[in-house]
């Protein structure tokens, strides 16, 4: 892949692209929304300049890396090419939960539409068939049943659990590792 290329996978629905400083308004809404910060703490961003500083640092660290090794995509409805979340997998933050990791946020005005499930597919896909993965994992709070239930109806099963705490929320809960293997992806196929 070039490296100054876009990055860009397609559903029947979504268009999975490269995040872009110019989607610093997606990354807003997200960090002003309560229930994706309660579980994406990284989205906890104090206004406008910090998601841009946040925005750029990391598309430095992800996107614009070579080699690439990790991916920070916008999910954007093909219907209106509106951006709705946010997509994020590669070098994983554990490696002996498996090979690569990802992890994702939508806005809550389109939860509930299988959006989510249909952009971990694809990247599952990618993840297996371009990298040539052997397992893909993410993590959730055992609380955030609709992530899970994403991670689930996409063919990931449920490994470890593990108790983390919350210090901005003063919380200690539960939480779970799903991961899919080569082998039960291409069976799935």
């Amino acid at each position: 892949m070039n490296g100054n290329a876009l990055f860009l996978l397609e559903t029947r629905r979504l268009i999975l692209r490269d995040l872009l400083e110019s989607d610093w308004p997606l990354v807003y809404a997200l960090s002003r929304e309560p229930l994706v910060t309660r579980y994406q703490t990284w989205f906890r961003l104090d206004g406008k300049p910090e998601v841009q500083r946040w925005l750029g640092a990391l598309l430095s660290q992800t996107n614009r890396r070579q080699p690439r090794v990790s991916f920070n995509l916008a999910i954007v409805l093909k219907e209106n090419e509106s951006a709705i979340g946010w997509l994020g997998f590669g070098e994983p933050e554990d490696p002996t939960k498996g090979d690569m990791g990802f992890g994702y946020a939508l806005v809550p005005s389109v939860w509930g539409n299988g959006y989510m499930t249909e952009a971990v597919e694809a990247m599952l896909d990618f993840a297996f068939e371009s990298l040539n993965k052997e397992s893909v994992y993410a993590t959730c709070a055992e609380s955030n049943r609709a992530s899970a239930r994403v991670l689930e109806k996409a063919g990931l099963v449920l490994v470890e659990r593990w108790q983390e705490s919350d210090d901005d929320f003063g919380i200690v809960e539960e939480h779970l590792c799903y991961r899919q293997e080569r082998s039960e992806w291409a069976r799935r196929r």
